[in-house]
């Protein structure tokens, strides 16, 4: 037994509902069970009221977060896949959350400008889309992120290619690793965040607004 399945071999099953959303046989991967793990106990410490998800998939992680926001609090998050977006909506329906999330359909790179000009504001934000936009939806999470707030970015290893040397990598992917190194580099040693890089799943940052 390795380390991650000795730690999950402790974890206690989620509700009903989220361990058949989880399980989505014959759909997109969910988030390891780690990081579902680490993710309840950072919105139990934090308790956000407003919580932003970029890359909804088929909406177990907004499931998971909407059943932790303050009372009153909601979700919102994007996705630009249509068919996994009717997918996302029918388990917010399913999980009985729907009422605390405002799912948006679309590229996040065109709808967090418009957050940002509506002045919307969030103690929570899970990053978990194109691997090599996190660099650009960084400035956009920053300026929506409340003081004290917790950003966290999923798949940051990218199956270890961010790791790798540059030169062993093929050249459809340097784009990635490349993107990847620089969003890591920035927030580690950004003046507004204290970071940690959590290596679980496929590597988290963790990051608190100061």
């Amino acid at each position: 037994m390795d380390t991650i399945d000795f730690i999950n071999s402790f974890a206690p099953p989620f509700s009903a509902v989220l361990e058949e959303i989880y399980e989505n046989k014959g759909g997109p991967p969910a988030i390891p069970l780690e990081t579902a793990r680490l993710l309840a106990v950072l919105l139990t410490m934090k308790k956000p009221k407003n919580a932003l998800e970029i890359g909804c998939s088929f909406g177990f992680s907004a499931c998971l977060t909407a059943s932790y926001v303050a009372k009153g609090g909601a979700v919102t998050t994007i996705e630009r896949n249509a068919q996994v977006f009717e997918t996302a909506r029918a388990n917010f329906a399913k999980a009985g959350v729907a009422n605390k999330v405002n799912l948006i359909e679309g590229d996040a790179l065109e709808i967090l400008p418009r957050l940002c000009e509506q002045q919307a504001r969030y103690d929570f934000i899970f990053m978990d889309a194109a691997k090599g936009q996190y660099v650009n939806f960084l400035p956009y999470c920053l300026e929506m992120l409340n003081a004290g707030g917790v950003l966290v970015a999923d798949n940051i290893f990218h199956k270890g290619m961010v790791m790798a040397d540059r030169a062993t990598i093929p050249h459809r992917q340097r784009t990635i690793h490349d993107r990847m190194n620089e969003f890591l580099q920035l927030v580690s040693n950004h003046e507004q965040l204290q970071t940690a890089i959590v290596p679980i799943g496929d590597g988290l940052v963790v990051a608190v607004k100061l």
